[in-house]
């Protein structure tokens, strides 16, 4: 028996109905008038489905209803470059807090500490190289030099794990006061620059 889905998009219903989940997104996506659209979110009768559901949707007959909910790329970029710019400014704090406990001898808490730091950076370093990929040709203020900043960060969280492995806490201390405090400074550059030219894009 064949399977009919249908869909509501944006919280209207869509003009054409599938037979499979695979039908259902290419309809959809094929219907986009703006290239930067893309689908946030997908529902099928009240179930969240997966982004792995979504990169190879099902092509078997199914019947029930597709709920799509789409946003802009640059839009949904410019929210999380907002977010990790908050993230960065806490990284300050953190760094510090970091270098001062083990400059007390009070290496324990400083390691504990460093699980957040590591995840925060590696967040960060994820974002601005999702914004040099997607937007890097049409972003003036992205250039080889951020390049260079994405190697250094990539270097810095390296020598980062070396000296919590080997116990390197005068090393470690220097990597969070200097190394990782100034490249603080230098991501919240990028980032703010990037931003602000997708809030010029669409304006």
């Amino acid at each position: 028996m064949t399977g009919l889905l249908s869909i509501v998009l944006d919280g209207s219903p869509f003009s054409q109905t599938a037979t499979s989940l695979a039908q259902a997104l290419e309809l959809v996506t094929g219907s986009f008038s703006d290239s930067d659209q893309i689908i946030t979110s997908a529902t099928l009768d009240g179930m969240q489905l997966s982004s792995a559901q979504l990169t190879e949707p099902d092509e078997s007959a199914i019947s029930g209803t597709l709920t799509l909910t789409t946003g802009s790329t640059r839009a949904i970029l410019f929210d999380a470059i907002q977010a990790g710019l908050t993230e960065l400014e806490s990284l300050k704090e953190a760094h510090t807090k970091g270098a001062n406990q083990i400059a007390a001898g009070n290496t324990h808490d400083a390691i504990l500490g460093l699980r957040h730091i590591v995840t925060t950076w590696q967040q960060i370093e994820k974002l601005i190289s999702f914004a040099a990929n997607h937007f890097g040709a049409s972003t003036t203020s992205i250039d080889d030099s951020i390049v260079q900043t994405l190697a250094g960060l990539g270097n810095d969280l390296r020598e980062l794990a070396r000296t919590i492995s080997e116990e390197d806490y005068g090393a470690l201390a220097d990597c969070l006061m200097f190394d990782l405090q100034d490249r603080v400074d230098q991501c919240s550059t990028w980032l703010k620059s990037i931003a602000t030219e997708l809030a010029a894009s669409n304006a």
